[in-house]
């Protein structure tokens, strides 16, 4: 109850926000170590996506029955415009929490705490520094396309589902940070020049890309509750139920759209940041 409490009075708050972000990681990776020993790294997930849920259930109502009022596409932007804006906020207060506890982490831990995001990580060969561009451009829009799909349909079946995803992707975007903020800072004789080295190195790799996937993935969420709620509270075929239809099949095409300019960039531009940077190393 108190950090649900937290996360809505500090919703027009993106400072506070950010902090509330890293806050919630940093209470769900001691609950899961604490509780879970043998098995906390999906654990770790589910008690980031918790105090979310409330908040951001009540949102996707409202911005469901928002969207009738929209009369262009441009208005239906708009209006997703603050709820996507506070997500990401979030999700990237989650994110470097997590990179933080990682990078500070004893190895022994880190296997065990964050097995499953690893695993990912290597599928997607980040933790190798193996990048092929064509085969890692059809990996990455595939995976991704998948997440935006099935973000939708959580978020249809039951609201709050949507936010595990996201709560996910942050898990394992802090966990690509902090392998590379360990690798550095070992490197370094100073861990504070390490520590803020690794933060960049991180923030240039992954910003540009990670900003149009978190609206996707949102996005692809607030679909599911308008096309949930056109179905529930209106008769099918009707003026409302068509309008509220058709916002939420517009805003998964934005999405997977926007899965694939994201990879375009990853590719394009992400990967060759991080030949630049070097950043192997850490990896």
């Amino acid at each position: 109850m108190v950090l649900e409490f937290i996360v809505e009075k500090e919703l027009k708050k993106p400072v506070n926000l950010l902090l509330t972000g890293i806050l919630i990681s940093c209470i769900a990776i001691v609950v899961s170590l604490s509780l879970f020993v043998r098995t906390p790294s999906l654990v770790l997930v589910a008690f980031m996506t918790l105090p979310a849920i409330y908040i951001f259930t009540k949102l996707f109502e409202k911005e469901s029955t928002a969207e009738l009022k929209a009369k262009t596409t441009l208005e239906l932007i708009k209006k997703n415009k603050d709820v996507i804006e506070m997500y990401t906020i979030l999700f990237i207060g989650m994110s470097i929490g997590i990179s933080l506890w990682y990078a500070f982490m004893p190895r022994e831990t880190l296997s065990v705490l964050f097995s499953e995001q690893l695993y990912n990580l290597n599928q997607l060969g980040v933790s190798t520094g193996f990048y092929t561009s064509s085969s890692i451009f059809n990996v990455i829009v595939e995976n991704n396309a998948k997440l935006v799909l099935l973000s939708a349909a959580l978020s249809f079946i039951f609201g709050a589902g949507a936010l595990y995803i996201l709560s996910w992707n942050a898990s394992v975007v802090g966990s690509a940070v902090g392998t590379l903020i360990y690798g550095i800072r070992t490197a370094e004789s100073n861990s504070a020049i390490g520590l803020l080295k690794g933060l960049g190195m991180g923030a240039a790799f992954y910003i540009l890309h990670l900003v149009p996937e978190v609206i996707a993935y949102f996005n692809a969420a607030i679909a599911g509750a308008i096309i949930s709620v056109a179905i529930m509270r209106y008769q099918p075929l009707t003026k409302h139920s068509n309008k509220l239809i058709f916002a939420g099949l517009f805003l998964i095409a934005l999405s997977l759209i926007l899965i694939v300019f994201a990879a375009m960039i990853e590719v394009g531009i992400s990967h060759q940041i991080q030949s630049i940077l070097n950043p192997a190393r850490g990896f």
